[in-house]
């Protein structure tokens, strides 16, 4: 049995199946290790393509929204997680991971398709959970660093390590013109002839972001409290032939909780572990386009401000020495209050009630020396929503009930040390968004008619982790299939907006791989392959999907050089990804993306001291994203971190 607190401490008390992930080697889960990466201004949308089977949407600014989806299943199935306190739910829409402050995670672990029954996803998407730093000094330390097109950024950050108590705290603040050249194609993709050089245009970005994750021990077990902030405000450009020169918006997000962890023995020597989580978030976003320059409803100035709260309970117990169970009851209420200037008597707030109980019984043994593992899990979830719309014109107030089962089976061999063959097969289900019912008045357009999606899925995987001599790393090969009904896919409109719909059907399929490890101390590097084939009902590939990706990445390492330097690093990585449509009848086309990044850094006075230097796409391939925003071509950045440390308690 493993016995782990919130955030990701772990124990193993026996040799385990070889795997990619901690939780559960059943699962198609990976993990990215994320301490030791002083790369200059480094951001989730340079982490995320290292993970395989991801499509990383963009649109394009240095601190623009990033979203990420797995295996051809759209983002809004992703969910995601700090430590085990829901950051995205089905009320807040796919999670944009620009807002977060990546250098302050110690790891991401993300699993594709049926994820582990203790992170209570009833999607088919997966889940990705954000780890935080810990740091084992007391200390404090400042960091900055500056960019390309007049982006610049600082960071303040300070450690306790006392008896029983541990705490990080982050604070950054961050500022860009956005200002990069494209290539403007006059919104002709066909005919290049009429393409000219532009200049990016109302994309400037101002970017506060905070982070507070304390640790208190107790007599029996643990609390943990953690509470993250961020505020972004700026313009919203449109798209490259079609830009927009003054509409403005700010988001501002604040998410907390609380858990207490408690593990030990029950009568007669078996292991128990209880979790209690209370958390709640609140989401503010703030749009004006008083020229009315997006969509077709004219100059609209609106306030919309999302509220939840979140509890959860959860047990692990062995029963015996070859099964465990998990029991995990969750409880969930949102509350939309939408705030539109031309509406002359603001609208009631939209509400959502969201229950869930999983069991999970998990069987496990060995005969001779090959491992076995089988999980068995269900999920009965329940939904209670009121949807009223805040827009003009006829209005919806509508209220449904909604019972939402699913079922995971995942079942591992190791019939070698380093060897584990797992396969799963899985349900998933879930409610249109408050995102899409009702958009953000920007980019997005809402669509309070979506019908809930649901679908089922399936993986096959092979792991191979250990050391042969000088090379030391992991390898997973997978292959997947999903089948959805009723798919809420984007749609882009013809006012620099999208929007969502229901599709009948839609099935993806393919086969992703990463291999990760050291080849000596001194060389490091880690690959991933992704392929992927999607169609809905009419055999067209799905929009905003590439059908290939892949990312490589060397780093040289000379380790301790003398009694000042740590370790110098050079890096290189490669990633590409394939063109596919940003439309549903496959007529709009984005390019291909293959932008090269190089790097050094280096680390000095007992890791007191780091610069870093980064060339990000010194090809200067200026492509577009995958709903056709333009992205930025060669780039660079450098950063400078100091940290001083505190000696005693």
């Amino acid at each position: 049995m493993v016995a782990r607190a919130q955030y990701g401490e772990t124990a193993e008390v026996e040799r385990g199946l070889a795997a990619t992930n901690r939780e559960d080697a059943t699962a198609s889960g990976t993990e990215i290790d994320l301490t030791n990466r002083p790369e200059a201004n480094e951001t989730a949308q340079d982490i995320l393509p290292e993970i395989p089977g991801a499509n990383v949407v963009s649109l394009g600014g240095p601190f623009d929204f990033v979203s990420l989806s797995l295996r051809g299943v759209e983002a809004e199935n992703t969910t995601v997680l700090l430590g085990d306190l829901p950051l995205s739910n089905r009320d807040t829409g796919a999670f944009d991971f620009s807002q977060i402050p990546i250098s302050a995670f110690e790891r991401i672990e993300v699993y594709r398709g049926g994820a582990p029954a203790w992170f209570n996803n009833g999607s088919i998407g997966g889940v990705v959970r954000l780890i935080p730093r810990e740091n084992p000094t007391n200390g404090v330390g400042a960091n900055v660093g500056v960019g390309s097109f007049g982006t610049y950024r600082a960071e303040v950050e300070g450690s306790v390590n006392q008896d029983r108590v541990r705490s990080f705290n982050d604070l950054r603040y961050g500022r860009t013109r956005g200002d990069f050249p494209f290539t403007n194609d006059a919104c002709t993709p066909f005919d290049p002839s009429d393409d000219f050089e532009d200049t990016r245009e109302n994309n400037d970005a101002q970017r506060f972001q905070g982070l507070s994750f304390t640790e208190v021990d107790t007599s029996k077990g643990g609390v943990d409290i953690v509470l993250l902030g961020t505020h972004l405000e700026g313009g919203v450009p449109g798209t490259g032939c079609d830009p927009v020169l003054q509409a403005r918006e700010a988001r501002t997000q604040v998410f907390g909780g609380t858990s207490y962890t408690q593990a030990g023995q029950r009568a007669g020597g078996k292991d128990y572990e209880l979790q209690a989580v209370l958390g709640g978030g609140y989401i503010r976003n703030q749009f004006t386009d008083r020229f009315g320059e997006i969509g077709i409803a004219g100059p609209t100035v609106s306030d919309d401000r999302t509220a939840n709260a979140y509890t959860r309970l959860g047990t692990r117990l062995e029963m015996s020495d070859q099964m465990d169970l998990t029991i995990l009851g969750t409880a969930q209420f949102d509350n939309f209050q939408p705030n539109v200037e031309p509406i002359s008597v603001a609208p009631r707030p939209s509400q959502r009630v969201e229950g869930a109980i999983v069991l999970e019984p998990r069987v496990h043994g060995r005969w001779r020396e090959t491992i076995m593992e089988l999980r068995s899990s269900v999920r009965f979830g329940f939904s209670q929503t009121r949807i009223r719309t805040p827009e003009l014109g006829p209005s919806i107030d509508r209220q449904s009930n909604t019972f939402l089962p699913t079922i995971r089976l995942g079942a591992a061999v190791g019939p070698l040390p380093w060897l584990t063959i797992a396969a799963s097969g899985y349900t998933g289900v879930r409610l249109p968004t408050v995102f899409e019912l009702f958009g953000t008045r920007a980019r997005v357009k809402g669509n309070p008619a979506l019908n809930p999606e649901s679908g089922l899925g399936g993986d096959l995987s092979v792991v191979m982790a250990g050391r042969a001599k000088v090379l030391k790393g992991s390898a997973e090969v997978r292959g997947f299939i999903n089948s959805r009904k009723d798919v809420i896919v984007v749609r882009p409109t013809n006012q620099d907006q999208i929007t969502f719909q229901n599709e009948d059907s839609a099935k993806a399929w393919g086969a992703e791989a990463r291999f990760a490890g050291e080849i000596t101390p001194h060389l490091t590097f880690a690959s991933t392959l992704t392929g992927l084939l999607t169609r809905n009902q009419d055999g067209k590939q799905l929009p905003a999907f590439t059908p290939f990706s892949t990312l490589t990445r060397f780093e040289g390492h000379t380790r301790k050089l003398g009694s000042q330097i740590d370790d110098l690093v050079a890096f290189a990585q490669l990633y590409y990804r394939a063109g596919g449509y940003s439309d549903p009848a496959n007529q709009v086309p984005f390019p291909d993306y293959a932008p090269f990044t190089v790097g050094v850094y280096a680390l000095m006075f007992d890791q007191r001291l780091w610069v870093a230097f980064t060339a990000r796409n010194v090809n200067d391939d200026r492509s577009f994203d995958v709903l056709g925003y333009p992205l930025p071509g060669r780039n660079y950045a450098f950063s400078i971190s100091y940290r001083h440390q505190f000696t005693g308690h």
